[in-house]
């Protein structure tokens, strides 16, 4: 029995609504673990490092205060040992990776 083109829209109907879901589940969520917003893949893949703790440890920053790190300080250590110019665009980079992973992309 052939597929009819009709068949697809409730699939279709579904897809939307649950990826709606999604999206308004991440635009509500407003902080992400750094844990979870850095993994280690981002990090093997972006940084001289292979694990987010050893980014870290080697940032020498207080990151249990991350308001009071220097934000000029972070970002010439980002340049200086990422793929990226400024903690800003690290962040953005990881914020859109992990909202692929959490779509499901």
């Amino acid at each position: 029995m052939p597929i009819k083109f009709k068949d697809f829209d409730v699939f279709k109907k579904r897809e939307k609504r649950v990826v709606k879901a999604d999206i308004h589940t991440l635009k509500t969520q407003e902080k992400i673990p750094l844990k979870e917003l850095f993994p280690d893949r981002f990090i093997k893949d972006n940084t001289k490092y292979r694990t987010f703790y050893d980014f870290l440890v080697a940032s020498k920053f207080d990151w249990l205060h991350p308001d009071d790190i220097d934000e000029a300080d972070l970002d010439k250590f980002v340049k200086k040992r990422t793929n990226f110019n400024s903690w800003a665009l690290m962040k953005k980079k990881a914020t859109g990776e992990y909202n692929a992973r959490k779509l499901g992309f």
